[in-house]
């Protein structure tokens, strides 16, 4: 009865799209983004967004509303109309975003970093400052050991924009200004770089153990400014439970410091290969994360004799051998030493 119509936003105004299907009975209505369903769960849309239908005098009119709009709605959008077997899908409506954006980023020290301010819109920029806050004031972005780069405004179709590029430091890890004047009125942006750095500690991807001996795994992550991450470990494709099959594991955050201390051990007797971990950074809206595999094998050593003293003849010969054997494997190992005295004075030998 009613397609959504394109619509134009400014930046940090409320989205609206909605669509209007006639019938005897209500119809299920879901929206597509270029073509792919989109729901609350997504991620791609904030908690204030509405997805609401209703029915009323032989019309379902279906309303999908996202409250606080950027450049990330920008796209074309469709109704979907299911009744039964049958489904109808509506015209598209493009949605344009007039916004500025300058987003906070997680990034791990040494990384290549590029802080972007960017507006999208048919408005002309006429001015666009970076800044950086530094002892409580606000100056201009200037290049050192770790900023390599500060780039000017720049035009690139609807889009304007200026960049920051740097090398992640906790140096260089504070908030920065953007301040951009465009149809007659100045707009403000901040965004805050966060740098984390990780520290192993008897880190590695694949683990050989002893059976009934444990495996430890260790890391410190030091954010700065602090922040503190979501760790999350799995055992396959599920949450893994501390305590259950030989797995224990902890996280301890460090207001103070910014310090997270991930801890795993693990005593099984059985190999696993399907241990990960991962760590999420969430800053201004963006969210980082950083992930750890770990392969488990589990070995047993054989010895023959088992164990005890040997008492040889003069002359005689004597083989000690051993075998390492694992699950996945097989025999990984195997070593033989002979000692063949040749004296009658020869001391034992361990």
């Amino acid at each position: 009865t009613e397609d959504p119509v394109d619509q134009v936003v400014v930046g940090g105004g409320t989205m609206v799209l909605s669509c209007k299907v006639s019938g005897s009975a209500q119809v299920t209505v879901t929206w597509q983004k270029e073509g792919i369903a989109i729901s609350k769960d997504d991620g791609v849309y904030s908690q204030q967004d509405t997805f609401s239908n209703t029915f009323s005098g032989g019309v379902t009119t279906s309303t999908l509303t996202s409250a606080n709009a950027d450049s990330g709605l920008v796209g074309n959008y469709q109704c979907v109309a299911t009744k039964g077997t049958l489904s109808f899908t509506s015209s598209v409506a493009a949605v344009t975003v007039k916004a500025l954006d300058f987003l906070s980023s997680v990034e791990k020290k040494g990384d290549q970093v590029t802080l972007e301010c960017l507006y999208t819109g048919s408005e002309t920029v006429t001015s666009m400052v970076l800044e950086v806050e530094s002892q409580g004031n606000w100056v201009p972005v200037q290049t050192n050991n770790f900023i390599t780069a500060v780039n000017q405004l720049s035009t690139s179709g609807d889009k304007q924009f200026s960049s920051i590029v740097l090398t992640a430091d906790p140096s260089v890890a504070v908030d920065y200004r953007c301040t951009a004047v465009y149809g007659g009125k100045t707009y403000v942006k901040t965004a805050s770089l966060t740098v984390v750095e990780v520290t192993p500690s008897n880190v590695q991807e694949e683990f050989f153990m002893r059976s009934g001996e444990t495996a430890t795994f260790s890391i410190t992550v030091k954010s700065t400014p602090p922040l503190q991450p979501t760790v999350i470990w799995t055992n396959g494709d599920s949450p893994a439970i501390s305590g259950t099959g030989g797995v224990t594991f902890s996280d301890t955050y460090n207001l103070n410091t910014g310090d997270t201390v991930v801890e795993l051990a693990y005593s099984g007797t059985v190999d696993t290969d399907s241990i990960s971990g991962r760590m999420s950074f969430s800053a201004g809206g963006k969210l980082t994360e950083f992930n750890y595999n770990l392969r488990i094998d589990i070995y047993d050593i054989t010895f023959t004799p088992t164990s005890g003293s040997l008492y040889q003849e003069v002359d005689s010969e004597v083989t000690l051998a051993c075998s390492v054997q694992n699950l996945n494997y097989g025999q990984v190992a195997s070593y033989t030493y002979t000692w063949p005295p040749s004296c009658s004075s020869c001391q034992p030998s361990s």
